[in-house]
């Protein structure tokens, strides 16, 4: 199972490689959203840059005016108040980030679902039942 990532609201699903906020899809493609969910699996913690080049681009070699571009890619697309930036260490992805899995949030959607039409279904045999013994009872 692949984990999501929340925060505010925005989520971001790394199989998918997609970012929405408030449900409306974000444009952040190719290495910044790679960047992006380094730092978001390390939530709160420094990510060294070295860590960063070697985990978004493990056999080039990179510099460090690369990631530098997309860190600023990430702040356009997201804000600035997400990325806090160590001087000549790394970055720290400083927003509360609420981790989750696919299926159960599907399982729990479904399970919402199923509740709903059961509960529909039970108000509307109650309502007949209770329309059945109110006519029998005054059409005596």
């Amino acid at each position: 199972m692949w984990g999501l990532y929340k925060f505010d609201d925005v989520r971001v699903d790394p199989e998918e490689r997609v970012i929405t906020r408030g449900g409306k899809r974000l444009s952040l493609s190719g290495k910044a959203f790679d960047v992006l969910v380094v730092l978001l699996k390390n939530h709160g913690r420094l990510v060294r840059r070295d860590q960063l080049i070697l985990e978004v681009w493990p056999d080039t070699h990179v510099g460090g005016g690369n990631l530098n571009v997309y860190i600023t890619k990430i702040r356009k697309e997201l804000g600035n108040g997400y990325i806090e930036a160590v001087p000549k260490q790394g970055y720290r992805f400083v927003a509360d980030v609420i981790e989750g899995t696919h299926a159960p949030e599907e399982e729990s959607t479904a399970l919402s679902n199923a509740t709903r039409s059961v509960g529909l279904i039970a108000a509307v045999i109650l309502l007949a039942l209770g329309g059945g013994i109110y006519l029998t009872r005054h059409l005596r």
